[in-house]
């Protein structure tokens, strides 16, 4: 494969989850701005560039300077996640309508698009680099007509497999398709697949066939260091003094093992054990999890 002459391969970090996701941050979040901010030191000048993609355009655009969020950046706030007929009619009507306004927005762009090129930056040899949340915001098929006609390279990153091999611990509806369509794309068009743990290498290897082990990079995540002037305690932390606690962070969901958790202080309660640690959960609530918050004791144990 020729390379174009006018410069060396490029690779392309794509920000489309940090562009599209605000101030909410989550492990997805966190590994596409850490790459954010550690590429450009990693790569020479002139070989790293910041894309986004449109799924209304079908197209991917170049980003000059990209948005990065200080890592303190505030979470979203708390949503009511009951299961209310009147307010899973709201969202239903809300969902509806925001796919008749993409509908029409998309029909307008299929009769002018043609003349653009997916990704008319991209030239052969350059490398699309996808960090974020690649199974809903991506056409696979786009990515795939690149790597076929424009002869760009596909890297991707596969945090674990749990939709596939658990997917009893997801709602019914199109995340788990999305997502085994994801890892379908993956085992026939990454060229490189960066995985974050042995176990998501093992998990991967198992439930797809025919892929090289060759074509998967093991890599480890890193931690953020947070400065000085983040180091005061929150006002909830500081409210239990001296006494100990088990601090767990992540999104509250019950593939997190939250049950467990519940089921363990639950025993401490009951016991009426006056030593057993305070537990402190930060995270935003996520799919599964009603039932899960309206369990006051895990946060009232009795006698405490």
């Amino acid at each position: 494969m020729q390379l174009h002459p006018r410069r060396r391969p490029r690779v392309w970090l794509d920000i489309t989850t940090s562009k599209s996701s605000g101030k909410v941050h989550n492990g997805t979040t966190r590994i596409e701005r850490g790459l954010i901010r550690e590429l450009p030191a990693c790569l020479p000048p002139g070989r790293l560039g910041f894309c986004y993609y449109s799924r209304v355009m079908s197209r991917f655009s170049t980003v000059q300077d990209p948005p990065l969020l200080d890592v303190k950046a505030g979470p979203r706030p708390p949503h009511d996640h009951s299961r209310g007929s009147f307010r899973r009619f709201l969202r239903n009507v809300e969902r509806s309508a925001r796919i008749l306004i993409k509908g029409s927005i998309r029909a307008i762009a299929v009769s002018v698009r043609g003349q653009y090129s997916r990704f008319p930056t991209a030239l052969p040899g350059d490398t699309i680099l996808l960090a974020g949340e690649n199974w809903s915001r991506h056409d696979f098929s786009v990515l795939h007509e690149l790597k076929k006609n424009r002869k760009v390279h596909i890297a991707a990153v596969l945090q674990d497999m749990i939709p596939c091999i658990h997917p009893q611990f997801f709602e019914a509806g199109s995340f788990k398709t999305r997502f085994q369509a994801y890892v379908e794309f993956l085992s026939t068009s990454a060229d490189v697949i960066f995985t974050i743990s042995k176990s998501t290498t093992e998990d991967f290897l198992r439930f797809v066939s025919g892929v090289s082990p060759t074509r998967i990079v093991q890599i480890e995540l890193g931690v953020d260091v947070l400065g000085e002037s983040t180091q005061s305690r929150p006002a909830a932390i500081a409210a239990l003094g001296n006494r100990s606690y088990v601090l767990c962070v992540s999104t509250i969901q019950s593939r997190k093992n939250f049950d467990l958790l519940y089921r363990i202080w639950q025993r401490f309660a009951l016991e009426r054990q006056p030593d057993a640690p305070h537990l402190v959960v930060v995270g935003r609530p996520g799919f599964g999890s009603a039932d899960l918050l309206n369990l006051n004791d895990i946060r009232k144990p009795q006698g405490k």
